[in-house]
């Protein structure tokens, strides 16, 4: 009985003895694994509020925090807008290399968001994006961007706000501002400082039926911002109309005649015409006129120009009842290029 308690006394021994040998081993710690180790100071640069077409710089810094030689490749921008250059594409071990970003502004409000790339040996970094972000303000912005009159009787006058603001709050003055017609007239105070400003804009429409295509070139003190464009829009029309508004002809020979068909209305009275002529790039070849129901119809024959490219002029049609306006029809179109065995054929047509 003593010997085997003797025993297991001795094996619980043992096993206490090897529990705490187990306890006091610390447990393994595997190797750092070898190689190139890219680390980067920042992976993201906001160049916060820039002017429409501002030029600013950034850079970006990484260290190689390995033992083996780091090596960059590839290095690009996602836009044309950013333009990157790498000082050094082979980083030895505690060394750095720095990408330079030169960045623009686009030339319209709003935010922008683009990358910078590159690839690297580090298997953890292989494929790296940095973040390139700016918010476009204008120092002066145009409210509303663009005007419009809409549809104008011929002989009108029609009345447009313009609100020139600043966005950033800083106040500012208009120096100067000049319309591309004199048909425009504008109104404004030169020469006063503050963050908003009101300006006027009358169009005197003529007794021509056309589309308005104007612009308002407006000065200020900002330097920044010293020239700013406002287009002005528009389309003169009374009750007389006129089918098609517009003729594109397309891709058309050199010196043809092509004929076009139009139709004159007015929906309460008949329709009386005088001259008809050609402007532009284009010549009149003859037209025909004959009544239909209250309606006038136009055979015109335009000349198209010998040289090949693009053309563009616009029929006149005088107008004398029931009202006295000037019709103008845009007339646009291709000339085609025309080879030397094509003219020897067109010459031995000719000839026939």
């Amino acid at each position: 009985m003593f010997r085997i308690i003797a025993v297991a006394a001795c094996v619980c021994f043992c096993v206490a003895g090897v529990v705490a040998f187990r306890r006091e081993t610390p447990a393994a710690v595997p190797p750092e694994t070898s190689g190139p180790k890219l680390h980067l100071q920042q992976d993201a640069i906001n160049f916060g509020i820039l002017e429409p077409h501002e030029s600013v710089e950034g850079s970006f810094t990484m260290v190689n925090k390995g033992d083996r030689l780091l090596r960059i490749s590839e290095v690009t921008a996602s836009c044309g807008c950013a333009k990157p250059v790498i000082s050094n594409a082979d980083i030895e071990p505690n060394g750095e290399a720095i990408i330079s970003v030169q960045f623009q502004a686009k030339g319209v409000p709003g935010p922008m968001n683009h990358l910078v790339q590159f690839l690297s040996n580090d298997v953890a970094h292989a494929s790296v994006r940095l973040q390139l972000t700016a918010e476009v303000q204008p120092l002066v912005q145009a409210v509303p961007t663009q005007v419009y009159f809409g549809t104008v009787a011929p002989g009108a006058e029609v009345e447009k706000q313009i609100r020139l603001i600043s966005p950033r709050g800083i106040p500012f003055s208009i120096s100067q501002i000049e319309g591309s017609s004199s048909r425009l007239d504008i109104e404004f105070k030169a020469g006063v400082e503050s963050v908003a400003h009101s300006i006027t804009v009358t169009w005197r429409a003529g007794r021509e039926t056309e589309f308005i295509q104007e612009k308002l070139l407006v000065r200020t003190s900002s330097a920044a911002e010293s020239r700013l464009v406002i287009l002005v829009g528009g389309e003169v029309k009374g009750l007389l109309n006129v089918t098609p508004r517009m003729a594109l002809l397309g891709s058309v020979a050199p010196e043809s005649e092509i004929p076009l068909r139009l139709r004159l209305s007015h929906p309460t009275a008949d329709v009386q015409s005088g001259r008809v002529n050609a402007v532009g790039s284009i010549s009149l070849a003859g037209f025909e006129a004959t009544a239909e129901q209250g309606e006038k119809l136009l055979e015109v024959r335009i000349l198209i120009p010998k040289n090949p490219g693009s053309f563009a002029g616009s029929i006149t049609i005088e107008i004398t009842a029931p009202e006295e306006v000037l019709i103008k029809v845009p007339v646009m179109g291709l000339v085609q290029r025309v080879t030397e065995s094509e003219k020897v054929d067109q010459e031995d047509r000719s000839l026939e």
